[in-house]
C-alpha cells in the first residue's frame, strides 16, 4: 500500500509527536511504502529526526508558506495543492493531519482514485469560532472518506460543528499513542515506593522532614536515565516544574508563569516550597514572546527557562520535579501521557480531551485559574502529611497504567486496520 501522510510542519505538537513514534513502526512494515508531505524545510525540528534516521521513510517538502497571509494568497494555495496533487497521484491512500492540510488536500484529490483520510487533534481551534465559515467546513470534511478522531471528545465536538449524525460511518475514535518504554524510569509500576521512608505511627517529628520524600523519587529517576544531576538536563540547579508544549492559542503557559508568582511572592508558599523552584517551558510557537513579557512583568523572569525545541523528552521528565499540561482545550494530551508514563507527578487542566485522559493519573485542575496551580505544585513539591505523599505515589502508578493503555502499537494497529478497509 503507497501511503502518503501530510503535514505542514513538525514543530512540537501532539500530531508530530504521533508521528514521530508512529511513522518508525509503520516503517517496519512489508506492506507499506510511505512517503511525507511537509510544508516547510525540516531543518532543526526534533520531532522529525527519528523519521530521518529511516531510509525507507521518503520526505518531500513543498515549500509553502505557514502565515495567514499566505493561507489567504491564491497563488500559494495554488502551488500547495497542486505539489499535493502530484503527491496523491503515486498514493493509495492520503493521511492528512492539522490545518491548513486540511482544506488543501480535499481540494488537492478532486477526480483521483486516491482514499482520504483525516485525523482531528483537537476539541476546537479558531475557525469554529466563526459560525459563517460551517457550510465551507462541512464541504470541505466531505471530500474525506474517514475523519479519526483522537478521544471521544474530540468525535462529539467534530460532530457536532458539522452536524454529522452519530452513526456517520466515516467517524472513528482512535487515540494517540505513545512510546512508554523509553520512559519506564522504574521496573515496577510502584517502584517510587520505598517503605523505608514511611514512618511509624507515633512518629511526630517526620513531617518536618518529610520533603525528602518527593526528592527521592526523582533522584531514582534521574539515576535510572543515566542523569547526575538536574543541571546537566536544564542547565540550573533546582525543582523543575516543565510544561511541554508548542506556545499556540490552546496551550495556558500563562497560568503556570502566575502560579509561579503566587508560590514566589506569597508568603505562605514562599515559606513552604524550595526556593530553588523554577519553570521550564520546552516547545517554540507565536506566543513565546508574549509569556518571555509576562515572566518579568510578574517578576519571575530568572526562575522561568525557556527551553526551545528538545528531542530528549525523557530525559527532561525524569529530571524533573513536576509535570504540567496547563491548556484552555486539547483533543487528547499526548504530553500528559508521557509525564505519566516517566511517573513525574502531573497536574492538568480539567478541560474536555485532558480531563478523560487522565482520570486518577493526575491532580487535575480548574482552567486559567494559576491559584488552584500553585496549590497543586506546593502539595506535590512539599507534602504536608505522609497521606498526602501516598496519594501522591497512587497518582503516579495509575499514571503509569493509563500510558501503558495507549502504547503506540495500539494506535498503528487502528491505524492499518482503518487503511485496509478503505483500500478494499
Amino acid at each position: 500500500m503507497r501511503l502518503l501522510i501530510v503535514i505542514p510542519h513538525f514543530m512540537i505538537g501532539g500530531a508530530q509527536r504521533l508521528l514521530s513514534d508512529l511513522v518508525p513502526l509503520m516503517a517496519r512494515r512489508d506492506d507499506l511504502d510511505i512517503t511525507i508531505a511537509l510544508y516547510q524545510n525540516p531543518e532543526g525540528a526534533m520531532m522529525l529526526h527519528p523519521i530521518l534516521r529511516n531510509p525507507m521513510v521518503k520526505i518531500r517538502v513543498l515549500n509553502i508558506p505557514l502565515s495567514h497571509k499566505a493561507f489567504l494568497n491564491p497563488l500559494i494555495r495554488r502551488r500547495a495543492i497542486s505539489g499535493l496533487r502530484d503527491l496523491m497521484k503515486e498514493a493509495d491512500v492520503c493521511h492528512v493531519h492539522l490545518f491548513p492540510a486540511l482544506y488543501d488536500a480535499a481540494l488537492a484529490a478532486r477526480g483521483l482514485p486516491v482514499r482520504l483520510i483525516f485525523t482531528n487533534h483537537n476539541t476546537t481551534n479558531r475557525r469554529r469560532r466563526y459560525p459563517l465559515l460551517r457550510p465551507l467546513e462541512r464541504l470541505i470534511y466531505s471530500r474525506y472518506d474517514a475523519l479519526a478522531c483522537i478521544s471521544p471528545a474530540s468525535a462529539r465536538s467534530l460532530s457536532a460543528w458539522l452536524s454529522l449524525h452519530p452513526t456517520d460511518e466515516r467517524l472513528s475514535i482512535i487515540p494517540n499513542g505513545i512510546n512508554s518504554d523509553i520512559f519506564n524510569f522504574h521496573s515496577r509500576a510502584n517502584d517510587s515506593f520505598d517503605s523505608s521512608v514511611i514512618p511509624p505511627d507515633d512518629n511526630t517529628d517526620f513531617l518536618t522532614s518529610f520533603a525528602i520524600g518527593p526528592d527521592l523519587d526523582r533522584r531514582r529517576r534521574m539515576e535510572r536515565a543515566g542523569i547526575r544531576n538536574e543541571e546537566e538536563v536544564f542547565g540550573r540547579k533546582g525543582h523543575a516544574v516543565l510544561m511541554i508544549s508548542r506556545f499556540v492559542d490552546n496551550k495556558d503557559q500563562d497560568s503556570l508563569i502566575r502560579a509561579l508568582s503566587i508560590l514566589k511572592h506569597d508568603p505562605v508558599y514562599a515559606d513552604l516550597i524550595p526556593a530553588d523552584t523554577f519553570i521550564v517551558f520546552v516547545g517554540s510557537g507565536p506566543r513565546i514572546e508574549i509569556c518571555r513579557r509576562l515572566a518579568r512583568e510578574y517578576g519571575v523572569a530568572d526562575d522561568v527557562a525557556f527551553l526551545g525545541d528538545r528531542h530528549d523528552l525523557p530525559r527532561l521528565i525524569a529530571a524533573a520535579s513536576v509535570g504540567c499540561q496547563i491548556s484552555h482545550w486539547e483533543g487528547f494530551g499526548l504530553t500528559a501521557c508521557e509525564i505519566m508514563a516517566g511517573e513525574l507527578p502531573l497536574i492538568a487542566s480539567n478541560v474536555s480531551g485532558m480531563g478523560d485522559l487522565v482520570k486518577e493519573g493526575a491532580s487535575l485542575v480548574a482552567p486559567e485559574n494559576p491559584e488552584e496551580i500553585a496549590r497543586a505544585i506546593a502539595d506535590i513539591l512539599a507534602p504536608v502529611s505522609p497521606d498526602a505523599f501516598n496519594d501522591q505515589l497512587l497518582r503516579q502508578a495509575a499514571g503509569r497504567r493509563i500510558a501503558d493503555r495507549h502504547h503506540i502499537r495500539h494506535t498503528l494497529e487502528r491505524y492499518m486496520d482503518l487503511y485496509h478497509k478503505l483500500t478494499k
